[in-house]
């Protein structure tokens, strides 16, 4: 059998912190939104719990837990809102509540979700650094288990301060290109398994935006994202069941979730 949901990941969009067309600097806030669709291959480190059958030394039935790679895909939403004044902005991104659905879960789901806050400053034309403040949830559940349970449904959240750059630049005219990269550490409450851990946050993003000639404050962009999370010392437990579950061990090991995909979008500044 295999649980799931022990491995929250960041998915909520790190963008510019103004529109990837250039505004003039203006004392008066400029204001933007931005939204796009992720089309997101998920590589899940789901945890395995295997039964144990009863020996002569164990006279109970153990479940012994571990980390294996499940790949899943499904398009996701990425919604940017902010304000910018001279050279400083502020920024909020939101991925809603996704489901995550596949045989390979045993027929269970996994919902995530994230909140970006975002402050801005530009060192440089089109430069912009950000501090960035991100909270996220993973919420997975199995169908129910005669065995264990209570060791198929878990709750956890997430959250970090990252530091962040983007960039843009024309380089044609209503043609433009854009990145942005992050990196920084976090920390993952694992709920009911009753831990906490470090995580390594590392975003980049890459693509181009075409300014629409009849609507100047419109742009479509299109790009390709990456994300990973890093868990340190995520533990992983075997359990007695006496009957109900109790833990007799546990072993601590690092473990990695990716994400990435293309992205479509469009960003509006007024």
């Amino acid at each position: 059998m295999r649980t799931l949901g022990l491995l929250p990941i960041c998915i909520a969009s790190l963008v510019a912190v103004m529109p990837h067309t250039a505004n003039a600097q203006s004392a008066s806030p400029a204001f933007f939104i931005s939204q796009k669709v992720w089309f997101a291959s998920w590589d899940y480190p789901a945890i395995d719990a295997r039964l144990i059958a009863p020996t002569s030394q164990s006279p109970a039935p153990l479940v012994r837990q571990s980390t294996s790679k499940v790949e899943l895909d499904h398009a996701i939403p990425l919604t940017t809102f902010g304000a910018k004044i001279d050279k400083w902005s502020l920024s909020t991104s939101i991925a809603p509540s996704t489901r995550f659905s596949d045989s390979k879960l045993h027929e269970g789901s996994v919902r995530r979700s994230e909140y970006d806050l975002s402050v801005g400053y530009e060192v440089a034309t089109g430069v912009n650094l950000a501090l960035i403040y991100k909270a996220g949830r993973v919420d997975a559940r199995a169908l129910a288990d005669a065995v264990a349970p209570e060791a198929l449904s878990s709750k956890q959240k997430l959250q970090g301060l990252i530091f962040g750059v983007a960039a843009s630049r024309s380089v044609a005219e209503n043609l433009g290109v854009y990145g942005t990269l992050a990196y920084g550490p976090g920390r993952a409450d694992l709920g009911q398994f009753g831990a906490k851990v470090d995580v390594k946050y590392a975003i980049a993003e890459f693509g181009a935006s075409y300014r629409v000639p009849a609507f100047p404050n419109l742009s479509v962009l299109a790009g390709y994202r990456y994300q990973t999370v890093k868990y340190e010392d995520l533990p992983l437990s075997t359990f007695a069941l006496t009957p109900a579950p109790v833990e007799i061990s546990r072993v601590n090991q690092n473990a990695t979730s990716r994400t990435s995909g293309f992205v479509l979008g469009v960003s509006l500044g007024f």
